[in-house]
């Protein structure tokens, strides 16, 4: 499994990262669809399968008062990784933790 992201610009108050999970090592993924053999990262995947996505959480926010997110793009597998290990130290590392 490879995790990429799409990566937005937004208001102050939230950082939003949004995780796409691609399937990789799942087995006779050919058999689904052969629009996806060879799909190792999002970036991999077509504009016209990325685009709605990024739409999708871009006009999600709208609905939230003064909130907006504008979509900027996409890292691969290896960004996300050093994100989530980023994320996972500075949890950590924090005094007071978060609850969600």
């Amino acid at each position: 499994m490879n995790l990429d992201r799409v990566t937005s610009d937004c208001d102050a108050s939230d950082d939003v990262n949004v995780l796409i999970e691609i399937p990789v090592h799942a087995p006779r993924i050919d058999r689904l669809s052969l629009l996806y053999r060879g799909v190792l990262a999002a970036r991999d995947l077509p504009e016209i399968t990325l685009a709605p996505i990024s739409h999708y959480f871009e006009k999600n926010k709208d609905l939230e008062r003064g909130k907006w997110v504008k979509s900027v793009g996409w890292v691969g597998p290896e960004e996300v990784k050093n994100a989530i290990l980023a994320g996972i130290a500075f949890y950590r590392k924090a005094k007071k933790k978060p609850v969600c």
